[in-house]
């Protein structure tokens, strides 16, 4: 045996049937582990030992060689990532690593398969068809040892990006989030990775949480998309006064699945309102983000999420321009069904 490998032992009684009563024999090993059912889990130090089973006062061993595998047998497989984004209709040579027992690096026979938007060859080359996503796995020929890898495939088809919220107003040295969307010629959202900046006052980190300066004014937050170039942007406006939103939520219809999947309607009505947030609460009264959605007044949001089993309630939140709570709604689970 290898180190770490697993070896099913069995008891047979007079008749040489198989003893399928687990609770009667006592296992017992000198290295390793070894289950009531006689599943042996060899050590990790080579050498030789006993394994021994007890039953009604009858005494039965085996003995067992564990032995390290040699310099050249895989124990573990590795697929390096693409260090670059990958785009429709782009190729990429995907490289395999495997590994022995030491950490060095030994040869393995690679089969590759794919499964999402693309196709692969059997040397690891990935053809990416369509955007979104694609899992990789590679296995080894010689052994059950496999890996696997997703990634993401963006489009190179945008033809349109928006960035939400439209227009708003921050207060000095504020932080807010901005979300960027892309859109194929087609209208469909399509998944992308852009480069933010700022035009004006403030700052914006590529996550797109913008940071107004210290000063009033205006300002533009761009989102580009570094392959197509195609851009949108966001006005804001930098005050140290005025006076927030408000909003209301009337929920429509609640619906809680056998799967802990809660599906939800709601309208969000205010003023200056821009965000909307879904929590499932835990007996801790700890909150946590299901989902989130940027809103308008009079919107319509429909949310489908799977939730904790221990969730005991759901609040809805919505936020003003300042990025203030300003209407929330909570309901108990006994409360939606």
């Amino acid at each position: 045996m290898y180190p770490d490998s697993k070896l099913q032992f069995c008891v047979f009684d007079k008749q040489n049937g198989v003893v399928h009563t687990p609770r009667n024999l006592r296992w017992s090993v000198q290295r390793g582990s070894i289950t009531a059912s006689g599943e042996y889990t060899s050590p990790r130090i080579a050498g030789k030992y006993r394994i021994i089973v007890m039953a009604n006062n009858q005494r039965a061993q085996a003995l067992v060689y564990v032995k390290l595998p040699g310099k050249d047998i895989p124990q573990s497989i590795q697929i390096i990532a693409p260090k670059k984004n990958i785009y429709e209709k782009q190729q990429v040579q995907l490289q395999a690593t495997a590994y022995n027992h030491q950490g060095n690096e030994v040869h393995f026979s690679p089969m590759w398969r794919c499964s999402g938007g693309g196709t692969i060859s059997s040397s690891g080359v990935f053809s990416a068809t369509q955007s979104g996503k694609a899992t990789i796995q590679v296995r080894d020929a010689n052994s059950p040892l496999s890996a696997v890898l997703e990634l993401t495939i963006y489009a190179n088809n945008i033809k349109r990006v928006a960035v939400s919220p439209k227009s708003t107003t921050v207060l000095l040295g504020q932080k807010m989030r901005f979300f960027a969307l892309a859109y194929d010629d087609k209208g469909n959202e399509v998944p992308f990775k852009p480069r933010w900046y700022v035009e004006g006052q403030g700052s914006v980190k590529q996550t797109g949480e913008y940071t107004a300066g210290s000063y009033r004014g205006n300002a533009k937050v761009w989102a580009k998309d570094p392959v197509s170039g195609k851009k949108g942007y966001a006005t804001l406006t930098v005050d140290n006064s005025g006076s927030g939103g408000s909003g209301t939520i009337e929920i429509g219809t609640a619906l809680i699945h056998n799967s802990y999947t809660l599906r939800i309607a709601y309208q969000v009505l205010g003023i200056n309102i821009h965000r909307t947030k879904l929590f499932a609460i835990q007996p801790s009264g700890s909150k946590q983000l299901l989902a989130e959605q940027t809103c308008d007044n009079g919107r319509n949001i429909v949310f489908e999420k799977q939730f904790p089993y221990q969730t005991i309630a759901f609040e809805i939140q919505v936020l003003d321009n300042y990025n203030r709570v300003v209407g929330t709604v909570r309901r108990t689970l006994e409360q939606l069904k």
